[in-house]
């Protein structure tokens, strides 16, 4: 069972999230730390990811050299930074340059973020790549192993990633509709394959909501998270980049009669791309979710396109010289892969304490520490420190923190407004001691290099390593 320890409010752990539920019991039974089972489970994720991926390309391109470039574009991205540097130069501030930048590191924008995403996603996208498979497969060609293979699908996505339970029935639907379109008697075969697929699906959905509805503390909190509007369709296609209008391209030039020979995979593929763009916007907070899986689509019809180019003969002219192929390496590299080398510098930069966001990704040493002691006083802990302190003990201790991450705690615009005002040294000793109380808090957390923690709490620390400082709240039952 799952517990919330991003907020304090106790509440009835909630089935969810069952890949980590299952990795807990691991750990349990074989004695040994959760966080080594869940970096055995993202090593995992990436090999069967990697594997789904050339599997993938393997069978629905026939050549080679389809193949590598597919794989080439499906971790590309849009150089969306170009935005937000054009409008500072031409100083001309826009909410579009941020936008740009944060649709460019959303994983369904971004399948390079698949590799480094929790196992979840990781592993949900390489079954998500193998019921592709399956449902691309022509109709009068499925036998009764295709239908168990299938339904396997279904369940592990719905085991892994509930979200892409609608994107399944999505596809679904599509391969159902093209096989109605090109044969009315195959189309009956196809519509009981989906009447038994779709009726299977209503529990594993009906189970999730559920989950939601039962318990409101965990809808209310874990619901915020996957508050995920698509962003606009510029916005969309910046960040996709060239994958976007290649793939794009590709999905459209299947249906052109007479200029290119295709067969079921082909077309399904095709609506597929085009479908899985569409999802995303449908009129629910959480769409996006939905169009997870889009990036391999889009490699797989964009592949075809890129290799006509490449043979064009204005493409060979630019490798004529050594500068020439330079030249077009580089304007490869920055329309394919600037972003993600952007976002790693930032990331190189953050390491070594400077750049934009100085410190943002490691905690001290001290920090560590401070929350080993913490796990060692057991699960009745709850602590009170800022919002990025509590986001980094919520996962190392065994209680709970007041203010964590923002898609997680309960009421988060109060508990900041609390929390600023208790460290800001804002309210009375009567005031500070009513919302200890309140919160059952136990400890007390302060990084002296934060800024956030302008007055020290009062007291002899517990625990203490600059510029670390954990006290105990006295006086709170």
């Amino acid at each position: 069972m799952i517990v919330n320890r991003f907020s304090p409010e106790l509440h009835p752990p909630a089935l969810q999230y069952l890949l980590y539920v299952l990795l807990g019991h691991v750990a349990r039974w074989l004695q040994a730390p959760p966080e080594a089972l869940y970096g055995m489970a993202m090593g995992l994720g990436v090999l069967l990811l990697w594997r789904s991926l050339n599997r993938f390309f393997t069978r629905v391109l026939t050549a080679p050299a389809l193949r590598s470039l597919a794989l080439a574009l499906v971790f590309s991205t849009g150089p969306a930074w170009i935005l937000p540097l054009g409008l500072s130069l031409l100083r001309r501030p826009s909410p579009w340059g941020t936008a740009a930048l944060d649709a460019a590191t959303r994983i369904e924008h971004n399948t390079f973020l698949a590799l480094m995403a929790p196992p979840h996603l990781t592993l949900a996208l390489a079954v998500l790549l193998e019921a592709l498979l399956a449902l691309s497969e022509p109709i009068a060609r499925a036998p009764r192993r295709w239908m168990i293979r299938t339904i396997l699908a279904l369940s592990a996505l719905a085991f892994l990633n509930p979200f892409s339970l609608p994107t399944f029935l999505m596809l679904l639907g599509l391969r159902t509709f093209l096989g109605l379109w090109e044969s009315r008697p195959v189309a009956l075969l196809g519509g009981i394959q989906a009447l038994v697929l779709g009726l299977l699906s209503v529990p594993l959905v009906a189970y999730q909501v559920a989950t939601f509805q039962r318990d409101p503390f965990w809808g209310v909190t874990y619901g915020l998270q996957n508050l995920q509007p698509a962003y606009p369709l510029p916005l969309t296609l910046a960040a996709l980049g060239l994958l976007g209008i290649l793939g794009l391209a590709g999905a459209v030039r299947v249906w052109i009669p007479g200029v290119e020979a295709s067969g079921f995979r082909d077309r399904f593929l095709s609506m597929a791309a085009i479908g899985l763009l569409a999802i995303a916007f449908l009129p629910f907070p959480y769409a996006r979710r939905f169009a997870y899986g889009l990036g391999p689509v889009l490699a797989a019809r964009a592949a075809p396109i890129a290799a006509r180019l490449l043979a064009h003969p204005s493409w060979k002219v630019w490798g004529s010289t050594p500068w020439r192929r330079v030249i077009r390496g580089v304007t490869i590299g920055i329309l394919l892969y600037s972003q993600n080398a952007f976002l790693y510098a930032v990331y190189t930069l953050s390491f070594l304490g400077s750049g934009p966001f100085p410190r943002a990704v490691f905690e001290p040493i001290a920090a560590f520490e401070a929350a080993a002691w913490l796990r060692a006083q057991g699960p009745g802990v709850v602590v009170l420190a800022c919002e990025d302190d509590g986001n980094f003990l919520a996962g190392h201790i065994e209680g709970r923190v007041v203010l964590g991450h923002p898609g997680a705690t309960f009421e988060v615009a109060r508990k900041r407004e609390e929390v600023a005002a208790f460290f800001g040294g804002l309210l009375s000793p009567t005031e500070q001691a009513a919302l200890l109380q309140r919160y059952r808090v136990t400890h007390l957390y302060e990084r002296e290099d934060r800024p956030c923690y302008r007055k020290r709490p009062a007291g002899t620390p517990v625990f203490q390593r600059p510029p670390v400082f954990v006290f105990r709240a006295e006086g709170v039952p």
